[in-house]
């Protein structure tokens, strides 16, 4: 399965909330991706920027994060796709599911 066909899957790691607030806050240069490593066998990272964060838990630990890859590096085959993703920042793991 690569990340090009797939919908959605597992994040096994990815950015820390200082990465994540600098990602949706720091636009001087334009637009800052940050990588999800994901648990497939063809693709393992994929750069997202980041449009959304949201909340998902009074942990603050918990997010819902919305935005789109950028298209850099193995990510070429996801370029330019919507995602959604579900992720916490003390395991640094969560899900991603592409948005038609």
């Amino acid at each position: 399965m690569s990340l090009a066909n797939a919908n959605s899957g597992p994040i096994v790691s990815g950015p820390s909330k200082f990465d994540l607030a600098i990602a949706l806050f720091d636009r001087k240069n334009g637009a800052r991706g940050v990588e999800f490593h994901v648990n497939a066998p063809t693709i393992r990272v994929f750069k997202v920027v980041i449009q959304m964060i949201e909340i998902e838990h009074d942990s603050g630990e918990s997010w819902n994060i919305y935005g789109y890859t950028t298209g850099e590096g193995a990510a070429k085959y996801a370029h330019s796709r919507k995602v959604r993703i579900y992720f916490r920042t003390d395991s640094r793991q969560g899900s991603f599911a592409f948005v038609s």
